[in-house]
């Protein structure tokens, strides 16, 4: 079978939920992406629309972070490191000193009503343990701070040194946040 181009595509998605679709700017950008692909661009239009949408999705997430409160951005900042979820063990090593600003527990809180965190459970000592709730706002407040992540990769690193284990699964956490605090040769 040959690739799809897209526009069957959307056809298809337009009968099938009735959702309204611009054909005849579709069909012109389906041109220009199949004359760019043969002039050696390696995307077609299926990687126009997967590109526009994660843009535009990326973007609505950056808006959302962007008009939230400076303590609650603060609080993101730093917990974008983590692909996976986060709790109290991870929070201490990465404020200051190891002191979770006052406000942080209410931050939290109005992040998981915003739809921002999501709670993923709870720790031994009752501690809840968060998450972003789409990846793409993790991804966009990590990419969005640039000059701040390879400070809190190696501080957080340096604090599970100091919780002993030898899992393996705890080595390799540590040589990861190393790895991506600049420190090559951990």
């Amino acid at each position: 079978r040959e690739s799809a181009s897209g526009y069957d595509e959307q056809l298809q998605i337009h009968e099938a939920t009735h959702v309204p679709g611009n054909f005849e700017l579709a069909g012109t950008l389906q041109a220009v992406a199949d004359w760019q692909h043969g002039q050696g661009d390696t995307m077609d239009f299926n990687g126009w629309l997967k590109r526009g949408v994660t843009e535009g999705a990326r973007g609505i997430m950056l808006a959302r972070y962007a008009a939230l409160p400076a303590e609650e951005k603060t609080l993101l900042k730093p917990l974008s490191i983590f692909v996976d979820d986060f709790g109290r063990q991870e929070m201490e090593a990465l404020f200051p000193g190891g002191v979770i600003p006052a406000q942080a527990g209410i931050s939290l809180g109005h992040l998981v009503d915003k739809g921002l965190l999501l709670v993923t459970g709870v720790e031994e000592d009752g501690q809840l343990r968060h998450r972003f709730r789409q990846t793409a706002l993790r991804e966009a407040v990590y990419e969005s701070i640039t000059e701040e992540r390879m400070a809190y990769h190696k501080k957080f690193a340096e604090a599970l040194t100091r919780t002993p284990s030898a899992s393996p699964q705890h080595v390799a956490r540590i040589a990861n946040h190393f790895r991506a605090g600049g420190d090559n040769a951990s």
